[in-house]
């Protein structure tokens, strides 16, 4: 953690960084780069909004506040940001895997095979056939889920087993 100077002297930089962002003559430039520290400010008060919610809830668990606010997505988020999430990524994976596995169509199957800072290799098991969700909409929802709990992942290969299911057939008979 730093110190009160240390933060007095990040404050005093950041006010010299904004002056000198406002000479400059290359407007486009000048409107993005206020863009993105409007936007960065929007995240964090957002999440400093939603701890501050989640601290004042009557029922909040103090011992339990690491894991409330992990739990935020846009909380989770800004501790990502800073690299104070409480989670390493195989655990952020993990939880963000067993999401999606609760809205897979029976016979389906998401299972990590690497995890690591950079790369994560996936393999999902599906059943062939059917009136189930297709595989690319299954293989775009894992790749989504993984990027928000790990962004910071820089490479997601998922690849697909598709088996044949060897389901009785059902005789349809008029009555």
């Amino acid at each position: 953690m730093s110190s009160d100077r240390e933060m007095r002297a990040v404050s005093g930089r950041i006010e010299a960084l904004v002056a000198e962002l406002e000479t400059l003559e290359d407007l486009s430039v000048r409107s993005r780069v206020e863009e993105l520290v409007r936007l960065l400010m929007q995240l964090h008060g957002e999440g400093l909004a939603r701890m501050l919610a989640l601290w004042q809830q009557p029922d909040f668990d103090a011992s339990r506040a690491v894991e409330r606010f992990a739990a935020d997505p846009i909380v989770a988020s800004v501790l990502m940001l800073h690299d104070l999430h409480p989670h390493d990524v195989r655990t952020r994976i993990e939880r963000a895997l067993d999401l999606v596995r609760v809205n897979l169509p029976d016979g389906t199957d998401v299972t990590p095979l690497e995890v690591n800072d950079r790369t994560v290799r996936l393999r999902i098991d599906a059943a062939a056939g059917g009136c189930g969700t297709p595989v690319e909409t299954i293989r775009t929802a894992v790749q989504a889920a993984i990027r928000d709990a790990a962004p910071e992942v820089g490479e997601v290969d998922v690849e697909v087993a598709v088996h044949t299911s060897l389901l009785p057939l059902i005789q349809l008979t008029r009555r």
